[in-house]
């Protein structure tokens, strides 16, 4: 594990004591669409800056890693894309920051839109500064509320063409492992 910066571990553990309020309200009031937008933005709120750090991802992907706001399934996905490219010497690798969908990070992003699916919640997240807000989500986040807290299960990219597969980050790291290892190692993910 990477030896995180003190301005990285402060960040860090501001996220986790800002999100701490929204862990600690009554379930009911936790799946609410409100509940789920401002959770997302505060989590673009805090990402944001590191990823904006020199370098960026994937030192800012490991952060995201250590906050524990992705489900456990999308976690060990993600560790093990980022493993392999360390043994390959960083030729597997995502091109663009995958939890925004941009390599060219827009210096803070807007949680709007809220959909629910049973008990996922989908919330487009719009790149924006002080004169526009892009026309389209950059990212589609797509959450649950499980033990008492908010996780992400998965981040869609609506930019991109479905038969890409590259249409959201689950897709695009099975992808990944089955280039790694020539097959899904876990086929039905």
């Amino acid at each position: 594990m990477k030896i995180l910066k003190p301005v990285a571990l402060a960040m860090l553990l501001l996220f986790a004591a800002a999100a701490r309020p929204l862990f600690a309200q009554s379930s009911g009031a936790q799946t609410s669409d409100e509940a789920c937008r401002s959770f997302v933005q505060s989590f673009y709120d805090w990402y944001t800056p590191i990823a904006l750090e020199d370098p960026p991802y994937p030192s800012s992907i490991d952060l995201v890693l250590q906050s524990r706001v992705l489900s456990p399934d999308l976690a060990r996905q993600l560790t093990q894309v980022i493993n392999a490219a360390g043994r390959s010497g960083g030729d597997i690798w995502i091109s663009v920051d995958p939890i925004v969908n941009t390599e060219d990070l827009w210096k803070k992003f807007a949680a709007r839109n809220v959909t629910r699916k049973g008990d996922h919640y989908l919330v487009e997240v719009y790149g924006v500064t002080p004169d526009k807000t892009d026309a389209n989500p950059a990212v589609v986040p797509e959450l649950v509320f499980q033990s008492g807290r908010w996780i992400f299960v998965n981040f869609h990219y609506p930019g991109n063409v479905v038969s890409s597969g590259n249409e959201n980050m689950v897709s695009v790291l099975r992808r990944l492992r089955e280039s790694i290892h020539g097959q899904d190692p876990q086929p039905g993910r």
